[in-house]
């Protein structure tokens, strides 16, 4: 133990059970920040000061409102909800006030300028990632006021900005001010099958079934396009 400079050295192997302490605090440990509070948030290496009941882990990770949970560099960096998640380098950095959004993968729920925090929304679950020099086609990363917003695939619902209520499955785009759609698509974002805000049906490629099949048949149309189907 070296009094002056405030150090104890321990060679061989020292079991945590044989240690007793009344108080063990500790601000850093090998230069990873540690930062605990009365109400169980916690931070690691960010110098963000965590929200109650949150958990924040990586550079720049952020999270200042009540249960945040934000592990990657710069995830959440510029949140004050409550109850959002951010997973990945820069996922839900340009999450603002609003609340319970999930955003998981590389630069998902991040603005194409990186420093933008825009994103007021709520309950918008967005998966998906791409490369820093590709953040312009990251997943949700145009959105803005939108809510209820479900999407999965690398840059899907790129361009929706107010548009709530939407599900996109592939890497469709979307659109600004889409309301309550549906979306399949490729990966790389070919819309396949589309249902607008009435529930109407537009589909690419050809339908086919067994002619052999017996029951209740239903149809439906856009106008242009006919769905069959048994039930």
């Amino acid at each position: 133990f070296d009094q002056s400079a405030g150090t104890l050295t321990v060679k061989g192997t020292l079991d945590a059970s044989d240690i007793l302490a009344g108080t063990l605090s500790a601000n850093s440990i090998n230069g990873v920040l540690l930062d605990t509070g009365s109400n169980r948030q916690i931070s690691i290496g960010t110098t963000i000061a965590p929200g109650n009941q949150s958990v924040l882990i990586g550079p720049g990770a952020g999270g200042t409102g009540l249960g945040s949970t934000s592990l990657g560099k710069f995830a959440g960096g510029f949140t004050t909800g409550t109850d959002n998640v951010a997973i990945g380098q820069d996922a839900g950095m340009s999450v603002t006030t609003g609340n319970e959004n999930i955003m998981i993968g590389s630069h998902t729920g991040r603005a194409p300028a990186g420093t933008t925090a825009n994103k007021t929304g709520n309950n918008n679950i967005g998966i998906g990632a791409v490369s820093n020099q590709n953040t312009a086609n990251g997943t949700l990363s145009d959105l803005t006021s939108g809510s209820n917003n479900i999407v999965f695939g690398k840059g899907a619902g790129r361009n929706i900005t107010t548009g709530s209520g939407n599900v996109i499955i592939g890497g469709y785009a979307g659109v600004t001010n889409d309301e309550s759609t549906i979306t399949i698509a490729t990966g790389t974002g070919g819309r396949r099958l589309y249902f607008d805000t009435s529930g109407n049906a537009t589909f690419t490629g050809t339908v086919t079934g067994n002619s052999t099949f017996t029951g209740t048949r239903f149809f439906t149309t856009d106008g242009t396009n006919t769905l069959s189907t048994y039930v």
